[in-house]
């Protein structure tokens, strides 16, 4: 299994305005475990929420979902290969300049 990633070039700077509603960029890798049951949408719609801002639970919320569906998928047989790195580049971006 070969996956075919998206990929964006973008410019990493600090938030101009805190007050803005836009979505946080997140850096979002995950092993084909991950990919093999959802699609990208998928995977950004269960990491971009704006009630929860904590990378941990986010990205154990994605890995939970592929695992559910890798159990429905294969009736419950064993699953490997399930990672998950999401890395909130506003956050590290922030920590850097304080």
């Amino acid at each position: 299994l070969i996956a075919v990633p998206d990929t964006r070039t973008i410019l990493l700077r600090p938030p101009a305005d805190e007050g803005t509603e836009k979505p946080r960029p997140m850096l979002l890798t995950c092993s084909d475990g991950v990919w093999e049951f959802l699609t990208t949408d998928e995977a950004f719609e269960l990491v971009i929420d704006e009630s929860e801002t904590d990378p941990h639970i986010l990205a154990n919320r994605l890995a939970l979902e592929a695992w559910d569906r890798w159990m429905l998928d294969t009736e419950n047989d064993v699953s490997d290969d399930i990672t998950v790195v999401l890395f909130d580049i506003h956050r590290a971006l922030d920590a850097a300049t304080k």
